[in-house]
């Protein structure tokens, strides 16, 4: 200024550009007096708030930033999205209803319109109010919201084209760089990512570090989770706070890269001795690779350190549902009922209730506890612009049907190692006799690959009808077998043999009889009833969406049984039924049935499979660990009339409950 006094507001607006938002609470704090009128201040300083983590202050700060500039769809977006983030969904509503009301004519309400839209879950939403605006408007920066929307929604190429458009229009400026770099590392285009890395260098390294969470974010609402877990490693690598580490090694361990997440979650720790979140993951590890004693202890650490860690609670309860304390149990239902956990905490606390319930016999409370629980993950999901659809179900269930009106023939020659595909519903079985397969020598046990089901929905993609789908599959066949072998560890191709058992490539038989000839497909049976209460009594992502409602799953589970009815009627004894009542029943005679169909000499190994040292990344990691029992068969006995909901659900859908 002029007179020689310094200009707070625009000292304020530097300092949050250059990211160091600290600064700016610290100056605002100092000199309060020089902001109180200006709304432009008011808002870098609301912001600065929010993304410190005082959301309150950040929402206080904003309201009188708008209270100064009512029509400023910037501070609209920000105090929305802050309502948000403090539970506020109805005043948040009421902002974005204002922003609608202009975002056809006003391209800046339209893109801070979609800013609040990400932040409510509603990326459908999202995505098609930021597509209709580039559209109408031809404004680059429209392209920034576009492209982020876009890659949340799984669809690349469209985020990574208005990334591109952004990029070359508006430069490498901070708020292209956030959308570039995701839609870099979405792609594979490793010279775009080094040219947009290499732009974040001057920055300070929390600002690029930040830039860089917001890519692994962005990636992992888009179900991009290699792409994710290359964004987490930069950000890790460029700042290693304890919470970045926690978010690499849960990406590390998704990715099942189990030594890469345990010295992730232990470096966390090492930073942060008190981060049950942290200890939890480590403790995740240890359960994976069949250590519960020492998985327990580290839960019951994590939860002396915070007893709020509602998913310490849940993972503890898995191992043994007994383990939760009168103490514990009360500090759960005080936080369930002040309404101060997150959804996704919400749910896994009250699993962990239902599941002490059960320990208990107080199994009509665990039902209650299990329904609300999933009650909540429904309306998650719904927010978010998914949840299951019934009507996608079945339009899916009869296009495979008519594509596989009978087989379709494929290319010769076998593949190797031979692939062994255990089928079924979740919850069917599938681990375990996964890891009675895995006991034997020749066996590489595989875990829920990605392969098949990344060639089932690229095939889905192409195949409307049956011509296309023989036009698909032999255009197609050679690269997709190519595919399933190049993704397996070096491990797996030492052996004769490898298993897939991932449930729902039930949905893949004529297509794996297609391509795979040789391949054996072994699918489990196991009453309906068992198999959706054990789904409902744990918390599911991504695919199995209908895994949250009793009627969902019920569908779900119909479609399954006349997908599997229609495979039988083309394949018959090409496919193995195991029986889950049958091998508990009488383990030796169905093992030994299991491995000759598979091409195996029996081994004495694999009636001891629950000793076998291996890593087992689903539900029943702490079962598979234990000789066979018929706990999981008695539960729904002791449940009684509770399942009575469930029951009617099965048959409405034509599905026998027994």
């Amino acid at each position: 200024m002029s007179d020689g006094r310094v200009d707070i507001p625009a000292q304020i607006e530097a300092l949050y550009a250059r990211g160091d938002y600290q600064g700016v609470i610290r100056i605002a704090e100092a000199a309060p007096g020089s902001v109180r009128g200006d709304a432009g201040a008011l808002f870098w300083i609301g912001l600065s708030h929010a993304l410190t983590g005082a959301h309150v202050r950040a929402m206080t700060t904003l309201k009188v930033a708008l209270d100064l500039r009512p029509g400023d769809p910037a501070i609209m977006s920000a105090l929305a999205r802050t309502h948000l983030l403090i539970g506020n969904a109805a005043a948040a509503d009421l902002l974005m209803a204002r922003l609608a009301a202009s975002a056809e004519r006003d391209p800046a309400f339209a893109h801070h319109l979609t800013e609040a839209l990400v932040q409510a879950g509603r990326r459908e939403d999202a995505f098609r109010n930021a597509f209709s605006s580039v559209e109408r408007f031809k404004n680059p920066l429209l392209d920034l919201g576009l492209a982020e929307t876009a890659l949340r929604t799984k669809r690349i190429d469209v985020g990574a084209a208005a990334a591109r458009r952004a990029y070359a229009r508006l430069g490498a400026v901070p708020a292209v760089l956030r959308v570039a770099g995701a839609a870099a590392i979405a792609v594979g285009d490793e010279t775009w990512l080094h040219e947009i890395v290499g732009a974040t260098s001057k920055a300070p390294d929390e600002h690029a570090a930040l830039m860089f969470d917001f890519w692994t974010s962005v990636l992992m609402s888009g179900e991009q989770l290699q792409a994710a877990l290359r964004a987490a490693e930069l950000a890790a690598a460029r700042t290693p706070t304890a919470a970045r580490l926690r978010a690499l090694a849960d990406l590390r361990l998704a990715a099942r890269d189990i030594r890469g997440a345990e010295e992730a979650a232990i470096a966390a720790i090492a930073r942060q001795p008190n981060d049950a979140a942290a200890m939890t993951l480590l403790a995740r590890c240890r359960m994976i690779n069949g250590d519960l004693a020492d998985a327990k202890r580290i839960l019951n650490e994590a939860i002396g350190k915070d007893g709020d860690c509602a998913v310490a609670c849940d993972y503890l309860t898995q191992i043994d549902p007994g383990a939760l304390t009168s103490d514990m149990a009360s500090r759960l239902e005080k936080l369930l009922a002040s309404g101060a956990l997150k959804a996704d905490d919400e749910t896994k606390a009250l699993l962990a209730l239902a599941r002490r319930d059960e320990a208990i016999d107080e199994h009509a409370r665990a039902f209650r506890r299990i329904i609300a629980a999933k009650a909540v993950a429904a309306r998650t999901a719904k927010t978010a612009g998914a949840g299951y659809d019934p009507e996608a179900t079945q339009a899916r269930l009869k296009r495979m049907r008519d594509i596989f009106e009978g087989p379709i023939a494929g290319p010769p020659g076998a593949i190797a190692p031979q692939p062994i595909f255990i089928v079924g519903m979740p919850r069917s079985g599938t681990s375990l006799v996964e890891q009675i397969l895995a006991s034997h020598e020749d066996v590489y046990g595989g875990g829920e690959l990605p392969g098949m089901i990344g060639v089932l929905n690229e095939f889905a993609g192409l195949a409307e009808s049956r011509e296309r789908g023989l036009a698909a599959i032999k255009e197609n066949a050679g690269r997709w077998r190519n595919r399933l072998i190049s993704g397996l560890p070096e491990e797996a191709r030492s052996r004769k043999f490898f298993t897939d058992k991932h449930p729902l490539n039930f949905w893949s038989v004529g297509l794996i009889r297609a391509l795979l000839p040789e391949a054996k497909i072994v699918n489990l049976s196991r009453p309906p009833v068992d198999v959706c209460l054990s789904i409902l009594r744990f918390r599911f992502f991504g695919d199995y969406d209908f895994a949250n409602e009793i009627d969902s799953v019920a569908h779900y589970y119909s479609a399954y049984t006349r997908m599997t009815a229609h495979w039988r009627s083309l394949f018959g004894e090409m496919i193995h039924d195991v029986e889950y009542e049958r091998l508990v029943a009488a383990p030796e005679p169905e093992i030994r049935a299991l491995l000759s169909f598979c091409g195996l000499s029996f081994a004495e190994q694999c009636l001891a499979f629950h000793e076998t040292k291996r890593a087992v990344i689903t539900h029943s990691a702490p079962q598979v660990r234990e000789p066979l029992n018929a706990r999981a068969i008695e539960r729904r006995e002791k449940y009684g009339d509770a399942l009575k909901p469930l029951e009617d659900a099965l048959a409405r859908f034509g599905v026998a409950a027994d």
